[in-house]
């Protein structure tokens, strides 16, 4: 194994390597480093390297608080999450992640880009790219400003302790998850929404509440909004959220639809549009299970999708969806994002 000061030399190669590569010359100096690793001379300037195994969110703080040179940092780590990149971005500290992401802002040397990862990475994916991933998000930011224990929240969102427990411990590595539960907000929130993907179909009608036959087909679940049904989201939902979003009254509804079984009789018995424009209403499988199991009243005719799965829809739209977003101060929920 090697010294952490062979670590250091090492690491700091990398980041010569990796400079090198964007066309930037740099090379390194050891003797003349003080309080960090090693020196990394580019044009115009030097930044003292440290080098971090793996540096969490919360280590960010220490770093602050510790940091009195005379000279910019740079940090190396094999991994550093997304909440914590944006923590020393806000702070000024230059990082590399090996994982694959350069900053360096040292002018004239201005870099803040991906670069090829020297970690393997392969042995495990992101907490959020599963479905109980994306629950356990949505529980969490449903009820942001507590903390949220594995046994209740497996069964809010209906899942194995087990599964559950490996999740919100995966999203603590991330700094998405403070040590007892509580969501990082907004970043929480916004690595949610990188992982949220919607592929949805219009039909050609959209279904009517007082069409029992048909409801019961569909699985609607409009007499009980605690059974698993659809759930209205999007546009609509967001109106009847409070956001600031128009649309006219008889603007076609977005529903997430709890299985693919369910979305096949639901183009079956209502058609399929011949153009998106001539649409009743559009349907999606739900990316998130729990979001057809825990829907709300809010006054109008479908059962609709948390605060948070309506916030997470509008921000697939970068245009429209995102400016309401931003304008979006929610009254009895918690903003997230």
């Amino acid at each position: 194994m090697a010294s952490p000061s062979d670590q250091a030399q090492e690491y700091a190669a990398d980041v010569v390597a990796t400079l090198a590569a964007l066309g930037v010359t740099s090379h390194i100096e050891t003797q003349e480093a003080r309080s960090g690793d090693a020196l990394l001379v580019l044009p115009g300037s030097k930044l003292e390297v440290e080098v971090k195994t793996l540096l969490r969110p919360e280590a960010v703080g220490a770093i602050l608080g510790s940091h009195r040179r005379r000279r910019p940092l740079l940090i190396i780590s094999d991994r550093i999450p997304e909440v914590a990149r944006e923590r020393l971005r806000e702070a000024g500290i230059n990082f590399y992640d090996r994982s694959g992401h350069l900053r360096i802002v040292a002018p004239p040397v201005v870099i803040d880009t991906g670069v090829p990862s020297l970690v393997n990475t392969t042995a495990t994916s992101h907490p959020l790219d599963t479905p109980t991933g994306r629950d356990v998000a949505i529980a969490c930011l449903a009820d942001a400003r507590r903390a949220h224990g594995v046994r209740e929240t497996a069964r809010w969102v209906d899942r194995d302790p087990g599964s559950v427990s490996r999740v919100m411990s995966a999203l603590r590595s991330e700094g998405l998850l403070s040590e007892d539960g509580r969501p990082a907000i907004p970043g929480l929130f916004r690595s949610l929404a990188s992982h949220w993907r919607r592929s949805a179909i219009a039909l050609s009608k959209a279904p009517e509440p007082g069409m029992a036959r048909l409801t019961d087909q569909l699985r609607l679940g409009l007499d009980d909004h605690a059974e698993v049904g659809w759930a209205l989201t999007d546009t609509v939902a967001a109106q009847a959220w409070g956001a600031p979003i128009v649309a006219r009254g008889d603007y076609p509804p977005d529903f997430y639809v709890p299985d693919g079984p369910t979305l096949r009789r639901a183009e079956l018995l209502l058609g399929r549009a011949e153009r998106p424009e001539l649409r009743g209403c559009t349907v999606a499988v739900t990316p998130a299970p729990v979001v057809c199991h825990r829907r709300v009243e809010r006054g109008v005719d479908f059962p609709v999708a948390s605060h948070v799965v309506v916030a997470l829809d509008l921000a697939l739209d970068p245009s429209r969806g995102a400016e309401a977003l931003r304008a979006w101060r929610p009254k009895d929920v918690t903003r997230v994002w």
